[in-house]
């Protein structure tokens, strides 16, 4: 049988995602752990350059799908370490043996005011909620900071924190010379979201 007939009402949408991890179709869908949808389709992008995941989310559900809604695997476990401790979760054990996709709003709980996507929208397909979670996926700002002195620790992908709050991430780390070699210099890029660092009402 068809995994979606015309007479069921929703949304079609698309991911990009650098591998198909254990997906399949008819793997679950996960908003805030309840099943809203499921997997429908997949294939390769153009090129090799990574595969497109064809998911349906059923309505009324899919009016939680708005342009900032960040989507990523919820194949297994996902557990992280950063500067507020260790993170472990899970979507279900239906997506451990099975596969599966959450999504959430950026700040995954507060009220999300973006419009709802449509089915022309495209979304990145994350490899776990961390990621997906501190990685803008439009209207980010970058900028570059210059240190003297080592930056031993520093990678990519690390948090910028502001009082407490992430707003950005590393995004590249390189080492520069001056024009005669006689000192070097290392350049941090990074990436700041400006949605979350809105001013007062």
């Amino acid at each position: 049988p068809p995994p979606v007939t015309a007479e069921k009402p929703g949304h079609v949408y698309f991911l990009n995602a650098d591998n198909l991890g254990s997906l399949d179709i008819g793997a679950p869908v996960y908003f805030r752990r309840l099943q809203v949808g499921k997997v429908i389709g997949y294939g390769m992008l153009p090129e090799g350059q990574g595969i497109e995941v064809k998911i349906f989310i059923e309505a009324p559900h899919d009016r939680f799908v708005t342009r900032n809604a960040r989507f990523w695997h919820a194949s297994g476990f996902d557990l992280a370490m950063d500067a507020e401790g260790v993170k472990f979760s899970m979507q279900s054990l239906a997506s451990l043996a099975m596969g599966g996709i959450a999504f959430a709003a950026p700040d995954n709980g507060a009220e999300d005011k973006s419009p709802m996507a449509d089915s022309t929208t495209r979304f990145t397909l994350h490899a776990g909620q961390t990621l997906a979670m501190r990685s803008p996926d439009h209207g980010v700002q970058p900028f570059r900071l210059v240190f003297n002195e080592s930056v031993r620790g520093l990678s990519v992908g690390a948090p910028i924190d502001f009082r407490g709050i992430t707003i950005g991430e590393v995004s590249r780390i390189d080492l520069r010379a001056n024009a005669d070699y006689s000192d070097y210099h290392i350049d941090v890029d990074i990436v700041i979201d400006p949605a979350r660092l809105q001013p007062g009402r």
